[in-house]
């Protein structure tokens, strides 16, 4: 009885956006009444979401398309925004999407960066937007001719530690409400990167890692514009394990989350990493 009772109660809260206020009182939470917050946000689902992945990248992105992050992004993106006191959302996204021709899609880098910022266009919390490039001459170029899109377009390499520092130094030095690994999908620099950025993350904040099927696909790896470099992302059907045998970015994932299953944090106040449709998030507690 008292089981079918809790199950009824999940149930309703779901349908009922139940939150539970500072004073541990449970109330309903209505979108509608976060007028502020983008549309995206407030939607049920995430079909609203693609479409201004879309629309604000001017079909130069293909978070929406070719790969379906609209759904992860709105699961995660919507509570915290809906809940948070905050005015401001920081976030740094690695990969400016420059590659050899210009830019992944289109010959155009810059799509996600255009799509973030109209992302938050409608609403009151200012978007600290921060960019990470391996290609400096394509990121200074880039934010040139995009003022006032990206807070700031920063260049580094990130498998370099000095470089990730900088970045967080330069960026103002206080933690991220979202970072994000779109950059070359190189296992390595994927595990890497995170292992070294995620002390960077805020409580309440997420660590994105797009493109995880690098650890089960292979192709040419894209490190920005130029002479290609010529490496390559060295997945394997096992998905485990590279073409060298290095450890994918997917088994480390697994190797994370078992501490959690016995109530322990892999990382600092890591208290949850879901991996989803060629993506994984970490979270962080409140």
């Amino acid at each position: 009885m008292y089981a079918l009772m809790f199950i009824l109660g999940l149930i309703v809260g779901k349908q009922q956006n139940l939150l539970v206020d500072n004073k541990g009182t449970t109330v309903v939470d209505d979108p509608s009444h976060h007028p502020n917050i983008p549309e995206w946000a407030r939607d049920e689902h995430s079909i609203s979401l693609a479409k201004a992945f879309e629309v604000g990248s001017g079909g130069l992105t293909d978070k929406s398309t070719n790969h379906k992050y609209q759904i992860m992004y709105h699961r995660y993106l919507s509570p915290i925004l809906i809940r948070s006191s905050k005015r401001k959302f920081r976030m740094l996204e690695i990969g400016l999407g420059c590659a050899p021709g210009g830019g992944m899609i289109k010959n155009k880098p810059g799509g996600s960066t255009l799509a973030w910022r109209y992302l938050f266009s409608s609403s009151t919390i200012e978007l600290d937007l921060h960019v990470m490039e391996y290609d400096a001459e394509c990121a200074t170029k880039w934010e040139k001719e995009n003022p006032m899109i990206a807070t700031k377009v920063h260049s580094g390499d990130a498998s370099s530690t000095e470089d990730l520092d900088r970045v967080y130094r330069d960026s103002g030095g206080l933690p991220f409400d979202m970072i994000i690994d779109d950059a070359s999908h190189l296992n390595e620099h994927q595990i890497f990167t995170f292992l070294h950025m995620v002390q960077y993350v805020s409580n309440g904040g997420i660590y994105v890692i797009e493109d995880i099927h690098s650890s089960c696909m292979a192709w040419k790896a894209n490190t920005g514009g130029g002479t290609p470099s010529g490496l390559r992302v060295q997945g394997t059907r096992g998905c485990m394990e590279t073409t060298k045998g290095n450890p994918t970015i997917f088994s480390k994932l697994v190797e994370w989350q078992k501490p959690l299953i016995t109530k322990h944090s892999p990382f600092p106040n890591v208290t949850s990493i879901e991996i989803g449709l060629e993506a994984a998030v970490i979270t962080k507690h409140y």
